[in-house]
């Protein structure tokens, strides 16, 4: 999954989406009844959507009508919440959380108030959020149990607070009980089992160890942080432009980014798919596909002539990939990166050019660049 990013700069990852469509799994009412044009359930389901759209205010409005419609809808409240937290307009976030939780009409219903107090505090991650996250997360599981969600959510949040093993341990959790959330659980278990595999060092990878898509600004991150490539330059005598060189100018929409410093090293490298774009800029936001992440890597070890990979592809050996055309101008990079050095996994045949490069993955893959460049 992916990021949907809206007018303002709010970024909402597509995870939190599913969040949303648990505060509303019990429905508002006590009683099941028909599903009608202009109901509870309808204008919940209208919110959903319109989240998945990034169009928040949109969504809250429906969630909004759920509630004219239903007075006691504590899912919609629970909506309403998240939809301001994801806004950063926490204080009226959590009103109207406790709100919800105030409402709750059983077990169940308390328990999801309390997965709702997990989500926002680890959007906001103020002073102690995952101490507090924690404490919401046994809440959650005295009213009921066997709330996947909560599990769920408690993986993102040890995700994010970098206990990677308590993340596997959430996950699997989550995918034991399964239900609607079992099979994200399973995709979310899989990522953090690559990021323990890899072993992340530095603080600014382990940050980024769980994004499920990387920008351009990451993998440079990642580059300078991770692997010290500029480093690795330097020892091995390879070339690159001079940080004091006079001549270099840094593009406007870097100046400013957070990313700065690292976008700075990795423009002075010259690294093939991570230079600047036609236009002038660096492009630090924009995400990077699976193919353009083998190109940057593949130049990487030409660079350093890792076991002679310069000449490691001559087109003499026949491979395929069926979504790889024998023309396209990463088909040698894409090769370098999986069948030579087996640094990016191809799946049943495909290598998923287009497809964007996720933390995990990225995070795997300079593992083992790192252990073939050795010391």
């Amino acid at each position: 999954m992916g990021s949907t990013r809206l007018a303002g700069g709010v970024r909402i990852e597509l995870w939190l989406i599913v969040c949303i469509s648990v505060l509303w799994l019990n429905g508002c009412a006590p009683t099941p009844r028909e599903f009608v044009l202009d109901s509870p359930e309808h204008r919940l389901t209208n919110g959903l959507r319109l989240l998945e759209l990034g169009r928040v205010e949109d969504a809250r409005y429906e969630f909004g009508e759920a509630l004219r419609l239903d007075p006691s809808c504590c899912a919609a409240l629970r909506g309403i919440a998240i939809s301001l937290g994801l806004e950063e307009r926490f204080e009226k976030a959590f009103e109207l959380m406790n709100q919800a939780k105030s409402c709750a009409k059983d077990p169940r219903d308390k328990s999801m108030a309390a997965v709702g107090f997990m989500r926002l505090n680890e959007l906001q991650k103020a002073n102690g959020w995952f101490k507090r996250t924690e404490k919401f997360f046994d809440e959650a599981l005295r009213y009921f149990p066997e709330n996947s969600y909560a599990y769920y959510y408690m993986g993102i949040a040890c995700g994010q607070a970098g206990l990677f093993p308590k993340a596997l341990w959430a996950f699997e959790e989550a995918a034991k009980i399964g239900g609607p959330i079992g099979e994200k659980a399973e995709q979310r278990l899989n990522s953090v089992k690559k990021v323990i595999q890899a072993k992340p060092v530095s603080t600014s990878a382990r940050n980024l160890a769980l994004k499920e898509v990387l920008t351009r600004g990451d993998v440079a991150v990642l580059f300078i942080r991770e692997l010290q490539l500029d480093k690795i330059y330097r020892e091995r005598g390879i070339p690159f432009l001079d940080e004091s060189n006079k001549g270099f100018s840094l593009p406007q929409d870097v100046s400013k980014h957070p990313y700065k410093k690292e976008i700075t090293k990795v423009l002075h490298l010259g690294i093939q798919g991570l230079t600047l774009l036609p236009g002038g800029g660096f492009g630090p936001n924009l995400q990077v596909t699976r193919s353009e992440f083998a190109t940057m890597i593949a130049d990487i070890l030409r660079n350093i002539r890792v076991k002679d990979s310069a000449e490691a592809f001559t087109g003499g050996r026949e491979v395929v990939f069926a979504d790889i055309s024998k023309k396209a101008a990463y088909r040698a990079d894409v090769i370098l990166c999986t069948v030579y050095f087996h640094l990016m996994e191809p799946e049943h045949g495909l290598f998923r050019p287009m497809d964007l490069i996720s933390g995990p993955d990225a995070l795997v893959a300079v593992a083992k660049l790192k252990n073939l460049i050795g010391p």
